[in-house]
């Protein structure tokens, strides 16, 4: 019965051992795995962010086109309404002489037309103008949210990457748990083990 009980101490030393290793390397493979997982999300949103960062930039490119555009609109227009001015002077000019003489009426007509045409230019002009001044609010809005995108993203790696060090931290202190755990474990079969040979040796 003696020689059983040492045995079975021996077997318990064996199968300590054994959990150990295995939940050392059960450990570093948990650890590496979520390691891994953790470094393909910052990958991912490093792409993410540079890709904010892009959009960042193409919605303030469309801000400053609608500024240009907007006050180019307004430039034509203004311009188009000082040609259509001049035109009605002339006209004005043109009808005076006609006093004198007959052959200014056709002139006088290509004028009106002219000026005719140049109105409806700047009807839609104006027209034009409204929309995009319309929708300068929406992409300057666009503009301000797309800008605090990539910040964010970049809080979210730095948060990722200090993940990776407290898993590595815990690994090593999961580790340490655990050689300590089994080396408790181990000197109390050290003991048993003691024991059992002294009573081995204790009887007759």
């Amino acid at each position: 019965m003696t020689h059983r009980n040492v045995w079975i101490v021996r077997l318990g030393m064996i199968l300590l051992i054994a959990a150990t290793a295995t939940g050392w390397i059960a450990v570093g493979r948990l650890a590496t795995s979520t390691a891994d997982a953790l470094a393909t999300t910052e990958e991912t949103l490093a792409t993410a962010e540079q890709i904010a960062k892009n959009c960042s930039a193409i919605a303030e490119q469309l801000g400053e086109i609608a500024t240009a555009v907007e006050s180019g609109l307004l430039d034509t227009a203004e311009a188009l309404a000082a040609t259509g001015q001049v035109s009605e002077n002339l006209r004005s000019t043109l009808d005076f002489l006609g006093r004198f003489s007959g052959s200014v009426d056709d002139l006088n007509t290509s004028l009106e037309n002219a000026e005719a045409s140049i109105a409806r230019v700047i009807v839609d002009l104006e027209g034009v103008q409204a929309d995009v001044s319309a929708a300068r609010p929406a992409l300057d809005a666009a503009s301000v949210s797309l800008a605090k995108v990539p910040q964010d993203i970049a809080a979210s790696r730095t948060l990722v990457r200090e993940s990776i060090e407290e898993l590595e931290r815990q690994v090593s202190l999961w580790r340490l748990a655990l050689v300590l755990g089994a080396g408790a474990l181990g000197l109390m079969f050290v003991v048993l083990d003691g024991l059992v040979r002294q009573d081995r040796r204790a009887q007759p």
